[in-house]
């Protein structure tokens, strides 16, 4: 399905296509942030199995006894040298094909970029790129086959909920894991304090 505007939107009117929303802002059609879902908490770790016996080792086997050597084959005669053969006549060198010519150049294109506080109204093409200075938010110049407006490229959504804190435990045993892992120790205001990069046994 195309996207395609309303034309001579109002204030904060809302346009919808599939699962994103967009806002009139009076300067641009801004994208709405996604609702992001909660974040389940952390399970408990599992105890660790016991070690399993180790088998008894076997017996040596016996070694068997070296068998005598034969004794050395005589040499047989070296055959006589061939003879040297012709060496053929060289080829003729071909003709070197003529350049071809020099293809022309393209023209130029005509892709601006503006940044200010209010979004450009002259001299804007399809494709064309405003920053809104004031917020930082980018917007193209976008013409769904109706009407021509200011529509944002992107924004970051709606950060979840944190987990509830799980079990804490005093020794970390790497052979839990089954790849190399990073271990983040923070203090109880949440910032790190050290980072530790273990590789898995």
């Amino acid at each position: 399905m195309a996207i395609n505007f309303p034309n001579s939107p109002s204030l904060n009117d809302l346009y919808t296509l599939g699962t994103r929303q967009w806002k009139w802002n009076g300067n641009g059609w801004a994208l709405q942030p996604l609702t992001a879902g909660f974040t389940g908490s952390i399970g408990y770790t599992g105890s660790k199995g016991d070690i399993g016996f180790t088998g008894s080792k076997g017996d040596i086997g016996f070694t068997g006894s070296l068998g005598a050597t034969g004794a050395q084959g005589v040499i047989g005669f070296t055959g006589s040298k061939g003879d040297i053969g012709f060496t053929g006549s060289k080829g003729d060198i071909g003709f070197t094909g003529s350049k071809g010519d020099i293809g022309f150049t393209g023209s130029e294109g005509n892709l601006d970029i503006t940044t200010a506080a209010t979004p450009p109204t002259s001299g804007v093409g399809e494709g064309d790129i405003w920053v809104d200075n004031a917020t930082g938010v980018q917007y193209f110049y976008y013409n769904d086959g109706n009407s021509t407006q200011w529509v944002e490229l992107s924004n970051q959504g709606i950060v979840g909920f944190t987990g509830s804190k799980g079990a804490q435990v005093a020794t970390i045993d790497s052979s839990n894991f089954s790849s190399a892992v990073t271990l983040l120790i923070k203090n109880s205001s949440g910032v790190t304090q050290k980072t530790i990069i273990g590789n898995a046994t």
